[in-house]
């Protein structure tokens, strides 16, 4: 129980982080009149993090260890997911210093590594309880 308590809340802060960081406290560069690369990322990462928020809420009411595992596999999956968003697959602006590549972005790279680990540490936690 504490196992599963515990890995779904860190799913779910992991999903409201995703959705809400962006939108609030670790914002993507400011609109002008073109929507920039960065953008669509934001857009992508939403919904990444509602994945997670789902994952998190099954992992809460799963009882099945097997269940359990599948959905952390997943997430290792989703976790990487989470990281090539913005490195490789959309991106963001070109310029180092600006607020998605200084603050946004190493932000979700930190969320994709502590997911994937998190994820992949439960993996082998939950193989060895049901062997």
């Amino acid at each position: 129980m504490k196992n599963r308590l515990l890995i779904g809340i860190i799913y779910l802060i992991a999903g409201i982080l995703l959705i809400v960081g962006p939108q609030t406290f670790i914002p993507v560069c400011q609109q002008g009149e073109k929507i920039m690369k960065c953008f669509w990322t934001q857009r992508a990462e939403l919904g990444v993090g509602t994945l997670f928020m789902a994952s998190g809420v099954c992992v809460i009411l799963a009882k099945s260890e097997l269940i359990r595992l599948g959905i952390s596999i997943s997430n290792v999956f989703l976790g990487i997911l989470t990281f090539l968003i913005p490195f490789v697959l959309i991106g963001g602006c070109k310029k180092l210093d600006m607020t998605c590549r200084s603050i946004t972005f190493p932000i979700f790279y930190v969320i994709a590594s502590v997911t994937i680990i998190i994820s992949l540490l439960n993996c082998f936690y939950l193989k060895k309880k049901i062997i």
